[in-house]
């Protein structure tokens, strides 16, 4: 899993080894030269052949790709005190997502359980404060 927001020597043949790729929202653009974020994410999808493309839409949530089928993820309302870390959460419960959802879980649920965590946590200043625990997660995704 890797986790990319610039375009740098080397990036292509790093990605080549990548199974899952989440990337800041301009990056599928700015990789590609595709304006069209869903169709620079298909376009990565055949070229790196990783079995999930993402994208981080901010407040918009994510837009993936996997197995041919696009889906977005909306992102959850919360007051936002700092949002300092909020990427590194989203990796960490995106881990956590795909983790507790076993051998079968739903692409949706993981990026869903992961735009939870990352929302949770930017309800508090600082990186570290404001990390959401599991029940907390749970609470939010109802």
């Amino acid at each position: 899993m890797v986790d990319v927001e610039k375009v740098r020597a080397g990036i292509e043949a790093l990605l080549q080894e990548i199974d899952l790729i989440i990337t800041a929202q301009d990056f599928p653009a700015e990789l590609t030269g595709i304006a069209d974020v869903g169709a620079a994410l298909r376009a990565m999808k055949e070229t790196f052949r990783a079995t999930l493309v993402c994208a981080k839409l901010g407040e918009e949530g994510i837009l993936s790709f996997t197995t041919g089928n696009e889906i977005r993820t909306y992102g959850f309302s919360v007051s936002v005190v700092d949002t300092t870390g909020a990427g590194d959460v989203f990796r960490g419960g995106f881990i956590s997502g795909w983790l507790l959802g076993g051998p079968r879980a739903e692409v949706e649920d993981v990026l869903r359980y992961a735009n939870a965590t990352a929302a949770l946590k930017r309800r508090s200043l600082g990186a570290r404060a404001g990390i959401p625990t599991r029940e907390e997660v749970a609470q939010l995704l109802g």
